[in-house]
């Protein structure tokens, strides 16, 4: 009998270690840009990833938020369900006081759940201001040095302009002497003759 040969996954040639900081970053960035409404495709090429692997990566980071949202209000919820039930077998508080005190709690859990996001949000469309930045560097010098350079271009070009009217003028005039001067000829010509 022949053996059967088990066949390997093949290994991917762009697959790249990362640290985990680095993965941190990398998603950090790869959230901060689709929040900043860039499509998952165009996020991929820039990173030069898979438009898979950033999909997956953008899901598990909506995921995160949710699940963390869920377990808070359960967490509160459960504690809530177990004060409800020692208060009625002691009787020591009645039933609507335990579920007032349940939903403040809840409502409590909801509001730092909320704020959390809020939170995060705002992080993320600082990271998104902070990519968005380096890119703007990276594609354009800073302007002072451009504002600068295009000053002195035009004050230069303005320089040879005025230089240019100034020889001009200078050769009217002396066109117009020139003219004047053999009119007077002429006119003196004439007169000598008659």
């Amino acid at each position: 009998m022949a053996k059967k040969q088990v066949k390997q996954p093949k290994k991917l040639a762009t697959a790249v270690r990362m640290s985990k900081a680095e993965k941190k970053n990398r998603n950090a960035e790869i959230a901060a840009a689709y929040a900043a409404g860039e499509s998952g495709t165009v996020i991929a090429q820039k990173l030069g990833m898979s438009i898979t692997q950033t999909y997956r990566i953008i899901k598990a980071l909506k995921g995160k938020a949710k699940s963390a949202e869920k377990k808070a209000v359960a967490k509160i919820t459960k504690k809530a369900a177990a004060k409800k039930t020692v208060a009625v077998k002691t009787d020591t508080a009645p039933a609507p006081v335990a579920k007032k005190k349940a939903a403040k709690k809840k409502s409590a859990a909801k509001k730092v759940v909320a704020k959390k996001t809020t939170a995060k949000k705002a992080v993320s469309k600082a990271a998104v201001k902070k990519v968005q930045m380096k890119r703007a560097q990276e594609q354009n010098p800073p302007m002072k040095k451009v504002g600068a350079a295009k000053k002195a271009a035009k004050k230069k070009v303005a320089v040879k302009k005025a230089a240019v009217k100034k020889s001009v003028a200078k050769k009217a005039v002396v066109k117009k002497a020139v003219v004047k001067k053999a009119v007077k000829k002429t006119a003196a010509k004439k007169k000598v003759k008659k």
